[in-house]
C-alpha cells in the first residue's frame, strides 16, 4: 500500500489561518498583529506541542444529549423528568452541563431579553452580573489556559 502525503494537520491549519488573516502575516513571528490592532502570541508556533499534549480530565457517565427538549417538566406538580438516553456514554463531567448552558444561552435568554425589550448585546454584562452574584464582587479571575502560548 502506497500513499502520498499532500498535507499535514499543520499545513491545513496554516492555510486556513492565511485565508482568514491574509498573506501579509508572517506566521513564523512570535507575535501577530490582528487587523483590529490587537497583538497576540502566535499559537501556531506551539501547535504541534499543543496537539501532542494531553490534559487530564475527569470522566463519568453522561447523558450525551442533555438539551431543553429532553427535559420534561409537569407544570402542575413541577416534577422533572429527563428522557432520551440513546447517547449515554463516558464523557467529560461537564459535557452535559455545558450543552444545557449552550441551549439556555441560545434559546431561552434571547427570548427573555426580547420579551423585556433588551438588546442582545446585554449578554456580556448579564454574565458579569451573574458571576458577581454567584461568587461575590472582586472574586472573578480569568481562567488559566493550559498552554501559555494561547494567552494573547
Amino acid at each position: 500500500l502506497y500513499g502520498l502525503v499532500t498535507a499535514t494537520r499543520y499545513s491545513m491549519v496554516e492555510e486556513q489561518v492565511k485565508k482568514a488573516l491574509g498573506d501579509e502575516f508572517d506566521l513564523s513571528q512570535t507575535k501577530l498583529r490582528l487587523p483590529n490592532g490587537v497583538e497576540i502570541t502566535n499559537p501556531l508556533l506551539a501547535y504541534e506541542d499543543i496537539l501532542n499534549s494531553f490534559l487530564e480530565v475527569n470522566l463519568s457517565t453522561i447523558h450525551g444529549d442533555f438539551n431543553l427538549e429532553n427535559i420534561l417538566i409537569d407544570p402542575d406538580t413541577r416534577d422533572v423528568k429527563v428522557i432520551d438516553f440513546a447517547t449515554v456514554r463516558q464523557g467529560h463531567n461537564l459535557h452535559d452541563l455545558l450543552r444545557l448552558e449552550t441551549e439556555v444561552i441560545t434559546k431561552l435568554i434571547p427570548i427573555a431579553f426580547n420579551s423585556a425589550g433588551l438588546p442582545s448585546e446585554i449578554i456580556r454584562p448579564f454574565y458579569n452580573q451573574l458571576g458577581r452574584a454567584v461568587f461575590g464582587p472582586g472574586t472573578h479571575t480569568d481562567p488559566q489556559l493550559p498552554h501559555q502560548e494561547l494567552d494573547g
